[in-house]
């Protein structure tokens, strides 16, 4: 079966694998393939991080061209330094680029946001201008939240109700982790996250 695998810079790796393979194997051809190494690894299918590295990879949910993101510290490199240095609107060209490339997230974009699916195919700048805002949206919630949490974490932690709103801090956290997870891993997506969140 054939997945994809992604990154925090949006490089794209194509994988051909066995639906039985168990995840830790994977990480051992993903390390392979993106020279992250695989105890550095955080893997990422449909914003939830893998855990069980036991199950095999149909036993994981993952299907034939699901996208997986995965986190890590690969070796510094010149082609991953010009990757972390993309301006808003090369990033936004790059995901452009991938959704065309994949007809499979392309459906997933046309059916969860067909504005932003007819942007990615006829408008690049209208695709990048929304991308961006989207984006923009994201980096303020989360930012939001940080400051947030940081202020109960300031706070008198034997204190009930600090307990409490330290709790739905790192509840509210956790939701912004997953439409960072959204935006970069499923940006079909993203679109409807966001509008969820800041209304």
């Amino acid at each position: 079966m054939r997945i994809h695998v992604t990154n925090d810079v949006g490089d794209v790796h194509q994988l051909d694998v066995d639906g039985q393979m168990e995840l830790v194997n994977l990480a051992a051809l993903i390390e392979a393939e993106m020279s992250i190494p695989t105890q550095q690894q955080a893997i990422y299918h449909n914003g939830a991080q893998l855990t069980d590295m036991t199950k095999s990879i149909l036993g994981a949910g993952i299907r034939q061209d699901d996208i997986l993101l995965v986190r890590g510290a690969p070796p510094a490199a010149a082609g991953h330094s010009r990757a972390a240095a993309r301006s808003p609107q090369e990033t936004a060209e790059v995901v452009r680029n991938q959704i065309l490339a994949d007809p499979h997230m392309l459906r997933q974009l046309q059916q969860s946001n067909p504005q932003l699916a007819a942007a990615a195919q006829n408008d690049p700048v209208t695709f990048r201008q929304m991308f961006i805002e989207l984006e923009s949206r994201r980096r303020e919630f989360e930012e939001r939240q940080r400051q947030q949490e940081e202020m109960l974490y300031n706070s008198d932690p034997f204190d009930a109700e600090a307990q409490k709103r330290i709790e739905e801090a790192i509840r509210q956290q956790n939701i912004a982790q997953n439409m960072e997870n959204a935006m970069e891993y499923h940006p079909e997506s993203f679109g409807n996250v966001s509008r969820n969140a800041v209304h």
